[in-house]
């Protein structure tokens, strides 16, 4: 009965993950479709770089300071609630003891900002006048960022990773694309602007909130006496290391064009932050899949399941590194038609697309690699790893940036990545015996490079909306023909057939 419980659950997870996966790639894309409108058209074309590089800047700093606010409790929302889950009690207020962990950090965090900002931040000011005048916005923006941080992470662990996703990926950028449109056509100053952008990453978690307390789901009161001693040991060492590693991972994604701006100024910033935008759109596919495996793989290990771990690892491997090269395939090809979109302004970060996005194909490639390092009993190693690429990633944009500029931002990510995933691969491989490469992860590129390679043969269009049109529908109809017929993988094959019989089923 034990055993037929157990892969039951297994079962209906595992739905979940095939489930969620489509539907926070579907939203993911929308909001992709959205994001691009805001920050690849409207951004360039009506904001001058200063502009872009403060919003983003703000942004950035936002997200680095709430992820320190959460003293680490996302982590433990997801490696540790399985051992509070229970309806019954309200998940003996998990989330009461969540939200009082983070106010405490925030109130911390915030002490120390305020302290930093007015003793260290007088050079950056001089040199981004801009900054000066709305630089304490970082301070709402941020606990707007942890609320969100908050619900988001109490819903993935409840097994939803899609409202967050919707609301996040959907709503947040439908507001900042309206809040966008109404400066562009004058309708308030960029004082508003900055007013109103804030407002729109503030509506999301108040939406999460509602839905959470009206669905009966919030314990507000944390049961301390279910907190026994090998518990609260536990749940302290898994927040420590999880603020270390978290941490370090949203300093990895901010650190470059916060650096760019310290190097170079706010122009600069946004030069880099439009063109770095191209690049992050090959890692959208990998996003649902993650927010939901974790808890899927958290639950395996508790079980002591590695063949499951084995098959999602290897299945979001060659998943992913599909999809994350067709991606790349259609940045590759119609990087000129890119420029005149953007604006010869922003040729500087020509380099900056090529090299993000060939970074983040490599990433895409290791699939579910962190979340399998953070849910085995060697999550500390996920700490380690992630500083290590935190100093090496600062490191290399010292070295860097002086040198070459904004590429040179963009090449220190490509090299310190590379080496980061090549230590974590082979980690896995030592520890866990887990190896998500095969053939097919070869055969695959050699797709890529044939498919490259064809549609060079296309002559270029003057229009560039046509271009990019023919030149992506051919490349995708090339590219997935061959992924088909090698069978490179069965998640897609089967998508693809359902998909043509649909269609085929619609026009009768």
């Amino acid at each position: 009965m034990k055993h037929y419980l157990y892969f039951s659950i297994k079962f209906i997870l595992v739905g979940i993950i095939q489930n969620q996966s489509i539907k926070g790639l579907v939203y993911s894309y929308i909001g992709v479709v959205v994001g691009f409108i805001t920050t690849g058209y409207l951004m360039p074309r009506f904001l001058l770089p200063d502009e872009v590089g403060l919003l983003r800047v703000l942004v950035s700093y936002a997200v680095l300071l709430a992820q320190f606010s959460g003293l680490g409790f996302s982590i433990v929302a997801v490696k540790m609630f399985p051992y509070f889950r229970d309806q019954a009690t309200r998940h003996h207020g998990f989330f009461g003891l969540f939200s009082l962990i983070s106010l405490i950090g925030f109130l911390l965090v915030m002490t120390i900002f305020g302290i930093y900002s007015y003793f260290f931040m007088a050079d950056d000011f001089s040199q981004s006048p801009l900054l000066k005048n709305y630089f304490y916005w970082i301070i709402p923006l941020t606990f707007f960022v942890l609320l969100y941080n908050i619900a988001d992470a109490y819903y993935r662990a409840l097994f939803d990773a899609i409202k967050g996703t919707i609301l996040k990926d959907v709503v947040q950028r439908i507001l900042i694309l309206i809040t966008l449109i109404l400066f562009i056509l004058q309708f308030y100053t960029l004082g508003n602007l900055i007013l109103y952008y804030s407002l729109a990453f503030a509506i999301p978690p108040f939406i999460m909130f509602y839905h959470l307390v009206r669905d009966r789901q919030i314990g507000w009161i944390p049961d301390f006496k279910f907190l026994n001693k090998e518990l609260r040991k536990n749940v302290w060492n898994v927040a420590l290391f999880g603020l270390l590693s978290s941490f370090s991972g949203i300093l990895v994604l901010n650190i470059d064009v916060l650096m760019v701006e310290r190097f170079m100024g706010l122009t600069q910033a946004g030069l880099y932050t439009i063109t770095f935008f191209f690049g992050t759109l090959i890692m959208i596919p990998a996003r649902p899949l993650t927010r939901i495996s974790s808890i899927v793989i958290a639950e395996a290990f508790m079980k002591d399941d590695i063949s499951e771990v084995d098959s999602i690892y290897k299945k979001s491997s060659i998943n992913l590194t599909s999809i994350a090269i067709l991606v790349f395939l259609g940045l590759a090809i119609n990087m000129e038609n890119i420029m005149t979109m953007i604006g010869e302004d922003y040729r500087a970060g020509y380099a900056v697309i090529i090299l993000i996005g060939l970074s983040n194909v490599i990433e895409m490639s290791t699939g579910v690699i962190n979340q399998i390092i953070f849910n085995s009993k060697f999550y500390r190693y996920s700490s380690y790893f992630i500083l290590f690429f935190a100093i090496l990633i600062i490191i290399s944009n010292i070295v860097f940036i002086p040198i070459y500029g904004i590429m040179g931002a963009a090449l220190a990510t490509l090299i310190a990545k590379s080496v980061y995933i090549f230590v974590k691969l082979g980690f896995v491989k030592l520890k866990l015996g887990l190896n998500p490469y095969s053939i097919k992860s070869i055969l695959v590129l050699v797709i890529g490079l044939f498919t490259y390679y064809t549609q060079s043969f296309i002559s270029p269009i003057d229009n560039y909306i046509v271009d990019i049109f023919i030149r992506s529908s051919f490349a995708t109809i090339i590219f997935s023909i061959l992924v088909f017929l090698f069978k490179i993988s069965p998640d897609i094959n089967k998508w693809l057939k359902t998909s043509i019989n649909s269609l085929i089923n619609s026009q009768k």
